[in-house]
């Protein structure tokens, strides 16, 4: 048997608690249990707000199809950037660079936008060096050509002619 004043528990027929001294009743043969906690209420964290326009942030946003978009261009700009086509390079690394900065000003933000910007920027730089390295060699080229057909040395005598270098 348990006291019910301090729960300390006393041989059956007892009658007085040995923790106690309290008279202990011969009803109160099993402990009464306690009642269930009240369950509690779920606290929701806040949401983050947008420090621009006081707006929550959106939470888990799915990529928009401007996001695929300029990941794609990204990616195409990336492997067009050697010879002819690196003036399509540059042109698709840059629009899908201001497409993702859109995206990211716009809180979209997720990691293929992010892999947009970075892919726009490497394919508009790789475009840009494949244009200078093409135009070097080509002129380099062209140089080489002319000398071994002989067009440079008509081309130095005409200046000569018309300048009268001596």
């Amino acid at each position: 048997m348990f006291c019910k004043k301090c729960g300390t528990e006393n041989e059956d027929g007892a009658k007085f608690c040995r923790g106690c001294g309290e008279p202990i009743e011969a009803a109160q043969a099993a402990p009464t249990p306690e009642p269930a906690p009240a369950p509690q209420p779920t606290i929701q964290p806040a949401p983050q707000m947008n420090a621009q326009y006081g707006q929550p942030q959106p939470q888990g946003q799915k990529s928009t199809g401007v996001t695929i978009a300029a990941f794609v261009m990204g990616i195409v700009s990336c492997v067009c950037c050697c010879g002819c086509t690196s003036l399509i390079s540059i042109g698709l690394g840059i629009a899908a660079f201001i497409m993702a900065l859109n995206d990211k000003k716009k809180g979209v933000g997720t990691g293929l936008t992010t892999a947009a910007f970075i892919l726009g920027i490497v394919g508009a730089s790789l475009g840009l060096i494949g244009l200078i390295m093409g135009l070097v060699t080509g002129a380099f080229t062209a140089t080489i050509e002319g000398l071994s057909r002989g067009d440079i040395d008509d081309l130095f005598r005409s200046y000569e002619r018309i300048y009268r270098f001596r």
